[in-house]
Formats: structure tokens, C-alpha cells, sequence
């Protein structure tokens, strides 16, 4: 049976979409910061996700 994907989910997904190409423009006009802030907010992504499938196999 297929996982249904929550709206919070998706919505979490859709701000990271938003922020890493907003970093990656600030990165194209060659600001580190932009490169850095990419990188932070798909660490934290990364993180959530992990929690999220940790909390549903328990």
C-alpha cells in the first residue's frame, strides 16, 4: 500500500524548494552566503525527514 504524503510534508518540501532557489540565485551572483544558506536549510530538511520516518516506525 502506498504512503500517503502529508500536507505538512508537502509544505515543508515546497519551502525548501522555495529557499535553496533563492540561495541559488544569491550563489549565481556569486555570494557564498547563498551557496551556505542552501546548504543549511537542506541539512535541516534532511533532519526532519529523518525524525518524520523515525516517529512512524515506532
Amino acid at each position: 500500500m502506498a504512503k500517503r504524503i502529508s500536507p505538512r510534508f508537502l509544505q515543508a518540501f515546497l519551502l525548501t524548494l522555495f529557499v535553496a532557489a533563492s540561495g541559488l540565485l544569491m550563489g549565481a551572483e556569486g555570494r557564498l552566503e547563498g551557496f551556505l544558506f542552501v546548504a543549511f536549510f537542506v541539512i535541516i530538511f534532511v533532519a526532519a525527514l529523518i525524525v518524520q520516518f523515525r516517529r512512524k516506525d515506532d
